[in-house]
């Protein structure tokens, strides 16, 4: 069975969407990363400058906070990648049956965001959790924070700012 033109574009139209949706959540994650990655790194150097170590503690929680962040980003993007595929089968299949009464009528469906989450928190949480533990997310997390874990160890706790000799020495003429 083909699918009638208007439904067809309508299907990609929303697969258009939802690629888009994709390619957002995408450079969203790498500018998360960076801001983890700055303020990890802007701790850590005010931690050494200063000598001070509970800065560093710091820079682990927010290394910890936005991975929490990003995990909740990557489980909306999984909601654009479930769809899209979803997409991909019905245009593949040509499935005129799987057509919504909204689709005939023109409407574009998005993803639905409160579905990811269920009826119960615990299973928004768990769906959290489980993009967490993505390898290519958490293995960037647990380096950013046995780097600070590392750094808490080496740094003398609260001596005070790091002092450093200058000599100066008058500049004279060349002859």
């Amino acid at each position: 069975m083909k699918l009638a033109d208007d439904e067809l574009d309508i299907y990609k139209a929303e697969w258009s969407h939802c690629e888009d949706g994709i390619g957002r959540f995408d450079n969203l994650v790498f500018q998360i990363r960076g801001w983890a990655t700055s303020a990890s790194g802007v701790l850590l150097a005010a931690a050494f400058t200063l000598a001070r170590s509970e800065l560093v503690l710091i820079s682990g929680f927010i290394a910890i906070m936005f991975w929490a962040i990003e995990a909740i980003n990557k489980t909306y993007q999984g909601i654009f990648i479930e769809r899209s595929h979803d997409i991909q089968i019905m245009l593949a299949a040509h499935m005129q049956n799987a057509v919504t009464q909204s689709m005939k009528d023109g409407l574009l469906i998005g993803p639905q965001f409160h579905r990811a989450f269920a009826e119960h928190k615990a299973d928004g949480i768990a769906a959290i959790l489980s993009r967490a533990m993505f390898s290519n997310v958490a293995l960037f997390y647990v380096a950013l924070i046995l780097a600070c874990g590392g750094s808490y160890l080496v740094i003398p706790a609260g001596h005070g700012p790091a002092k450093c000799a200058v000599s100066t020495t008058p500049l004279t003429k060349a002859r």
